[in-house]
């Protein structure tokens, strides 16, 4: 990340806003469907598929191939961010269920 930032700035934004995103959505997945194997099965698609089609800006979602560009930072951040509210939303809620 480092070097990205001095090197590439885009490619380093990538990689944060990847890595936020990526998160959020184990974090949902994991809480919604109790399980960690829904997010594992979506991201080792998503990554074959990211290794596979170098060149979609959507497809890279952590900067690794260089084709990222503000659209795909700017659409994974708001993934990210509605990750997060939905399993707050979520969590907020199976506390209110349970405590009723």
């Amino acid at each position: 990340l480092a070097r990205w930032i001095a090197e590439s700035p885009l490619r380093a934004a990538a990689l944060i806003t990847g890595i936020l995103a990526l998160s959020a959505a184990a974090s949902l997945f994991g809480r919604l469907t109790r399980t960690g194997r829904t997010f594992l099965a979506l991201f080792l698609f998503c990554l074959y598929a990211a290794t596979q089609i170098k060149t979609v800006a959507w497809w890279d979602v952590v900067g690794f191939n260089g084709a990222a560009n503000m659209q795909s930072i700017l659409a994974q951040s708001a993934f990210a961010v509605a990750a997060c509210v939905l399993g707050y939303v979520y969590n907020k809620r199976q506390l209110t269920k349970g405590n009723t």
